[in-house]
């Protein structure tokens, strides 16, 4: 048994939980119900195990990405979230909790999606954003939260010589795209030669 002491409006209430046992429903509901009666604010009680499990993470994500297919973005963005507590590995948090800023963004909920791409880069500060796949307003939160979150130094380092040298191979080989992904990598350069390439 524990118990937590509150003040409200009119005095102090004492709110104690018992662990297990047959009255323990009923005095949960007792208290609450005098809590509710006398304007008295209860403390919400701690989840007995706030971890989650590799499994439930596992559960989550494909929970995740179900409501993502199925349109619940908001949803996803919650499921992606608990995934992202219990995976076993910095990547796959940083994966998971990407993917949980993206679903809330497309949802509308920006400041969800700021505190899910927070926890990824933090996680992984050089995650990179492909901005192919993702809107140009996400990749430019994505990009604040990162400047935010890890600096801007944390933003993976190019050879622009290098870069020029294999764009010029890809476009002579005639693999445009390719060439296209590699220079995206320079969008931020004051470089002439790659916004020409």
């Amino acid at each position: 048994m524990d118990s937590a002491r509150s003040d409200g409006p009119r005095g102090i209430l004492t709110v104690r939980r018992f662990a297990s046992g047959a009255g323990s429903g009923l005095a949960a509901f007792l208290i609450l119900a005098a809590a509710a009666r006398t304007g008295v604010a209860v403390p919400p009680s701690p989840s007995p195990s706030s971890a989650v499990s590799k499994d439930d993470a596992a559960r989550f994500e494909v929970d995740a990405k179900k409501a993502f297919d199925s349109g619940r973005f908001q949803e996803a963005g919650e499921k992606y979230a608990r995934a992202a507590e219990g995976a076993g590995t910095p990547e796959r948090r940083s994966e998971l909790a990407f993917q949980s800023g993206w679903a809330y963004f497309i949802a509308g909920n920006s400041k969800a999606a700021r505190e899910s791409l927070k926890i990824a880069f933090l996680a992984r500060p050089n995650l990179e954003v492909v901005a192919d796949f993702y809107s140009p307003d996400f990749v430019r939160l994505a990009q604040s939260v990162r400047n935010e979150a890890v600096g801007p130094a944390a933003v993976p380092a190019f050879d622009a010589a290098e870069l020029k040298r294999t764009a010029r191979e890809k476009l002579a080989d005639g693999k445009a795209e390719d060439a296209l992904y590699d220079l995206k990598k320079a969008e931020g350069s004051s470089d002439p030669q790659i916004h020409r390439l």
